[in-house]
């Protein structure tokens, strides 16, 4: 990358940015590259070519670096597997983003040469010391592999119950109660933010993933918004919330960064108005006591309060059942993430 392009910003304070751009699901792998990183969204588009330990993380983290430690906007993207190591960069203030094109999330250039280039990482192999390991590295890849599909089975597994408590739950659910606290939560933060003018002003950026250390959160969004509301969980309700609440922002072209739910992508877990400064996220431990530390204006919204108590009770056995069933399958799925994690070190 020309050193220049560093020259060219202006952006005086450092904003960094930490989200996922991929996940691993009950179906499998899913990447949003393809929207996170659009080419036409940039002036210009790196893919980074090479498998693992040829240094594309390295060259991500030392670029990110030199631009933060420039003042510019730097949003960097994590590994959803392995969260120490990076996936690829966007410096805003130079519109250019730098990703890794390889397995899973494989990339190819959309306009090669005209917005997108390739960086072929493979060059920095040895390739005479790497014959000497041919079949052990083989082996290896393979038991990663082999890992990974154990995991999703009992993700799979696991969305299965989800899915059976949710429709259960569903029912219980008083939509007018939740509606009405939706429009409140607008009308109090929104009535004076103008329509956009733009079209499509909805950005992905993951926030949460799984892996060998279980269901871990990036607190971006919290920690960009001066108004934090904080959606407490019950019994895989929220994301009703969320969707409410994104539909109505949708329907005013609002400006909403949006996250997706690792266990299930097509749920929303998070949502963020950079216009306002307003983060919408479930409720996670350590939350409201940063809030405090931050003298930072939050609310709760209890999804129980939605949900009818009498009809719950009914169902209060089977429920139970099942939520032990999760936490079961969630804990075999995170040991064969981290299995996975160790062999691909």
């Amino acid at each position: 990358m020309n050193n220049n392009l560093f020259e060219k910003s202006n952006y005086c304070k450092n904003k960094e940015k930490h989200y996922f751009a991929s996940c691993n699901t009950p179906k499998g792998f899913v990447s949003f590259f393809s929207d996170i990183f659009n080419p036409e969204s940039f002036e210009q588009v790196y893919i980074l070519k090479g498998g693992p330990g040829v240094g594309k993380s390295t060259l991500l983290k030392t670029i990110g670096k030199e631009a933060a430690g420039r003042g510019m906007d730097v949003e960097y993207f994590h590994c959803s597997s392995s969260p120490a190591s990076l996936d690829g960069i966007i410096i805003n203030d130079l519109k250019i983003a730098m990703f890794d094109g390889t397995l899973p999330h494989n990339v190819e250039p959309t306009y090669p040469g005209i917005r997108e280039i390739i960086i072929n990482m493979g060059e920095c192999w040895n390739i005479e010391k790497l014959k000497n390991h041919r079949d052990e590295v083989a082996l290896l890849i393979k038991k990663k592999a082999a890992h990974y599909r154990k995991a999703t089975n009992y993700l799979n597994a696991c969305d299965s119950i989800k899915s059976e408590i949710f429709s259960l739950v569903r029912t219980m659910v008083i939509m007018p109660k939740l509606n009405d606290s939706v429009e409140r939560v607008f009308k109090a933060n929104f009535s004076k933010v103008p329509a956009s003018v733009y079209k499509d002003n909805t950005q992905i950026r993951i926030t949460s993933a799984l892996c060998s250390d279980g269901k871990i959160y990036l607190d971006t969004f919290e920690k960009l918004a001066e108004t934090n509301y904080f959606i407490k969980e019950f019994k895989e309700t929220s994301f009703i919330y969320f969707e409410q609440l994104y539909n109505k922002a949708k329907s005013r072209d609002l400006k909403m960064y949006v996250s997706y739910c690792p266990q299930n992508p097509k749920h929303i877990d998070g949502l963020f108005f950079p216009d306002n400064k307003l983060s919408v996220t479930v409720l996670k431990p350590s939350d409201l006591e940063r809030c405090e530390k931050q003298a930072k204006t939050y609310k709760i919204i209890n999804m129980a309060r939605f949900v009818n108590s009498r009809l719950l009770k009914d169902k209060k056995q089977s429920l139970k059942f099942g939520e032990k069933c999760i936490s079961e399958l969630e804990r075999a799925s995170f040991s064969s993430l981290g299995e996975a994690a160790k062999t691909h070190e």
